[in-house]
């Protein structure tokens, strides 16, 4: 964390069975372009990059939609 700005650009997220270390990635205007992951010494890795970020502006309901096939069987898990 840069603590004259406020800004954090790696954060450790521990309390499983190994910790996360996110790096986030930012463009020289301070804004937000992405981040990368760790976890598990190494062995899962990851990267995001957006291309247009937007922060608060909510998630549609339509996206959370599932449909099925009229044939589909379904079958309830216990």
């Amino acid at each position: 964390m840069d603590f004259e700005t406020g800004v954090v650009r790696r954060v450790t997220i521990a309390g499983g069975r190994t910790a996360a270390t996110v790096t986030f990635q930012r463009g020289a205007d301070g804004a937000l372009t992405g981040f990368d992951l760790t976890a598990g010494n190494d062995y899962v890795t990851g990267t995001v990059r957006y291309r247009s970020l937007a922060l608060n502006a909510g998630i549609d309901p339509e996206r959370f939609a599932l449909t099925l096939p009229k044939d589909a069987k379904i079958n309830s898990i216990r």
